[in-house]
């Protein structure tokens, strides 16, 4: 939920359910007061009206049915006169056969020698009508004002925080390298004016530590590259002697060994770190990734034969082409492949499935003794001859490329599936 609307609804919330319902039952309230004081009123002037009758004659006693139930006259043996009682009271109606709320005032008096049981009513279906009435009206009035004001509010609200959804917009999904100061006109906000001139701090910073992180790691791996070819160089010269024994022989070939490893993981670092900077050209070509992986098989014919591992490609349907960055194209074919065969075992297979948007490469090989998922970190690996970035670079190069990769193991198969968004 945005938080305008958020602060807009516990703003309102608060204020109408608080604020509208304390008016509204004072509101209730004074109108039940003055009404309960007319028809009170209305009682005692019905009251004098009855008594000012019997005064006179007998008739009221005779034909006080013909009031409906708003009379009801007895006349009871004497005895102390009964204090005056207002109450609410249910009457049933044999016409309407129902029950009908009446306020009603119950009295004794003494008239003309006889002692007289009375009461008067005053019906309040009529007041409930209008007090139902009332509170509906109020209701759609509270409704229809809230809903006014919600969206007023909200509109208000919008325009006043256009510059944060400036500065969202130029934020979101902007890579590093691209970002640029936010241009926006003075406001008559001073908070928002603050922010705009923090956040334009904070992206020069953010520029400044990208390009130094940028330059450190081009000039990291291209330097030490010189001196791990001059050292590999040195030791080749040194295998090549034949003044060694067996056992210094061994001692030059671990060195020789662990600085190709290294050489390759510079290399290999220096290559995820470009791929994750955005460092590679935006142009994109429409590439066949079912063309591109035939030429990688042919690169890799003569280890394929060393192993002797067969290979087994199906295409079902032809591949979707895909624009991506051929070069970026080329390292993630180059590194699943090599994947396949570098853990495939001697006289394995390697089967690939070519289906529309989705390729598979399935390759047999050892147990896997890591959680599938976990392969695309990196420096996971499953066994020590491995660097741990190859699936760490397929995965980086997807993600750039609008694809999807998944990882499966099964009964020592490994599937490596590529899936064309």
């Amino acid at each position: 939920m945005r938080l305008i609307r958020k602060s807009n609804i516990y703003s309102l919330l608060l204020i109408y359910v608080v604020i509208i319902a304390m008016i509204g039952f004072a509101l209730y309230g004074i109108m039940t007061y003055f009404i309960s004081n007319d028809h009170n009123e209305k009682l005692y002037n019905r009251k004098e009206y009855v008594l000012k009758q019997l005064l006179k004659s007998d008739s009221l006693l005779k034909y006080q049915h013909l009031s409906g139930n708003n009379v009801s006259i007895k006349e009871i043996p004497t005895g102390p006169l009964r204090r005056e009682k207002i109450t609410d009271t249910l009457i049933f109606d044999n016409i309407e056969n129902k029950f009908f709320a009446y306020r009603q005032l119950a009295f004794s008096k003494m008239v003309n020698h006889h002692h007289y049981f009375i009461e008067v009513r005053k019906s309040l279906t009529e007041v409930q009508s209008i007090v139902k009435g009332t509170i509906i009206i109020m209701f759609l009035i509270v409704i229809i004002v809230f809903g006014v004001t919600f969206y007023l509010n909200e509109w208000i609200a919008k325009q006043i925080w256009q510059p944060v959804y400036l500065i969202l917009n130029k934020m979101k999904n902007l890579p590093v390298k691209k970002l640029d100061r936010i241009i926006l006109p003075e406001t008559n906000v001073q908070e928002f004016n603050d922010m705009i001139h923090l956040m334009n701090q904070m992206i020069d910073q953010m520029k400044e530590d990208f390009n130094n992180l940028k330059n450190f790691v081009e000039n990291t791996s291209h330097e030490v590259q010189t001196p791990l070819a001059v050292i590999k160089s040195k030791l080749e010269l040194l295998l090549q002697s034949e003044n060694f024994n067996p056992e210094q022989y061994k001692l030059v070939d671990t060195c020789y060994q662990s600085v190709h490893s290294l050489s390759k993981l510079s290399e290999a670092l220096g290559l995820l770190s470009k791929i994750e900077n955005g460092q590679f050209a935006d142009e994109e070509t429409v590439v066949d990734l079912n063309k591109l992986i035939d030429f990688k098989l042919g690169n890799y014919e003569e280890l394929i034969k060393i192993k002797e591992i067969q290979i087994k490609k199906v295409v079902l349907t032809p591949i979707k082409l895909i624009r991506m960055n051929s070069t970026l194209a080329d390292i993630l074919i180059e590194n699943i492949i090599n994947n396949a065969i570098k853990h495939n075992y001697h006289g394995g297979e390697i089967a690939i499935e070519v289906n529309n948007d989705r390729i598979r490469f399935i390759n047999t090989g050892n147990v896997l003794t890591s959680i599938p998922t976990s392969l695309f970190e990196r420096f996971r690996k499953e066994n020590s001859k491995s660097l741990g970035l190859g699936l760490s670079i397929v995965r980086e190069i997807t993600n750039k490329s609008n694809m999807g990769i998944a990882y499966h193991y099964e009964h020592q198969s490994h599937e490596i599936s590529l899936t064309i968004k």
